[in-house]
């Protein structure tokens, strides 16, 4: 992604969620449905991963670079919705 860009999954389905601890940070894996297309994205440099299980009940979510090209740490962001918006900071992302 270049900055300042995101992608946006809409109707979507999460139905496997995984977490492991990676150095000072975790890493988060989920498999979303969305348009009869099933991707696994994996998350790395979460710290923070509090609302993570509400990630099992999105509809929605979408992925940002932030613009600010001086972040150290946390330079994509995951936002989802749920009933409310929620948003998990992290470093690196891949899909399969």
């Amino acid at each position: 992604m270049q900055s300042g860009r995101h992608k946006i999954y809409e109707n979507v389905s999460v139905d496997e969620l995984q977490v492991k601890r990676a150095g000072y940070g975790f890493s988060v894996s989920f498999t979303v449905i969305s348009a009869d297309e099933k991707i696994t994205l994996t998350m790395c440099g979460v710290r923070d991963i509090s609302l993570i299980c509400e990630l099992l009940e999105a509809d929605r979510l979408w992925v940002e670079e932030t613009e600010d090209v001086q972040t150290e740490f946390g330079r994509l962001t995951l936002g989802f919705y749920n009933q409310a918006y929620y948003e998990v900071i992290f470093d690196t992302l891949t899909t399969e």
